[in-house]
């Protein structure tokens, strides 16, 4: 079955069994681009647009496809086959593999941190796991040019600091990778004594038991301790550290 034939199929569906036939929906659609690579990119189009709590309903996919300027079976069946959907969406979505040589627990983690970087006497940590795979350096490099994040548009308030370390966090987790040694980051700045100022960021832990910081807006990795990149600000301070 292709996209066309599991279409036609869902037409005319009771309003009474909506629900149901959706959820069936996103999984049949799933079951497509698994069994054809072909379908894959416009399933996965489909997927961030249209799904809803595990749901597609058919006149929402419907009134998406046509947003794309696919109003009949033929204008969907043409483009895909003009389209080599595999090769794009690894280019839009790229899948890759991260070497998992060692493992650190949450207190080793905490360790590794407390004795590498500038920290509030008050620093909390947060965690959503019990272990957590160390980045190669080489890895890490790999993590950071293939993710879209700084790459985004920077807006005072509505996307800034605190989003780009949030959505670079996310990003790697939709991967497959939550567990990780990534962690979001908050700090505080300070100028001659004085709190001027605070920033988000990213941390990561490499093998060796070192950790690093990451600038998600820049892709830039440095050692926590480093000042030339911090500019005006004598020192910056770990206040809040989530993995």
């Amino acid at each position: 079955m292709n996209l066309v034939e599991l279409l036609k199929s869902y037409e005319g569906v009771n309003p009474f069994d909506s629900v149901r036939k959706a959820h069936q929906l996103a999984q049949d659609l799933q079951e497509l681009a698994d069994a054809n690579p072909r379908w894959r990119f416009i399933v996965w189009l489909i997927e961030r647009a249209v799904m809803k709590r595990g749901m597609v309903f058919p006149d929402d996919l419907r009134a998406f496809l046509e947003t794309l300027g696919l109003r009949t079976y033929e204008d969907l069946e043409t483009w895909v086959n003009l389209v080599n959907g595999n090769e794009l969406l690894e280019v839009i979505n790229p899948t890759f593999e991260l070497t998992k040589a060692d493992v650190y627990g949450v207190d080793e983690i905490k360790q590794i941190i407390k004795d590498q970087v500038n920290a509030e006497s008050s620093l909390n940590f947060k965690f959503r796991d019990t272990m957590y795979y160390p980045f190669t350096e080489r890895d890490l490099r790999k993590v950071l040019d293939l993710s879209p994040i700084n790459k985004r548009r920077y807006v005072p308030e509505a996307h800034d600091c605190d989003d780009f370390a949030s959505e670079l966090k996310a990003w790697l987790s939709s991967k497959g990778y939550g567990n990780m040694a990534l962690a979001y980051i908050e700090v505080n700045r300070y100028s001659g004594g004085t709190r001027v100022g605070a920033h988000a960021l990213n941390l990561a832990v490499l093998t060796g038991r070192r950790a690093v910081f990451i600038e998600p807006q820049t892709d830039k990795i440095y050692d926590p301790k480093d000042s030339s990149v911090w500019g005006a600000w004598d020192v910056q301070k770990v206040r809040y550290v989530e993995f």
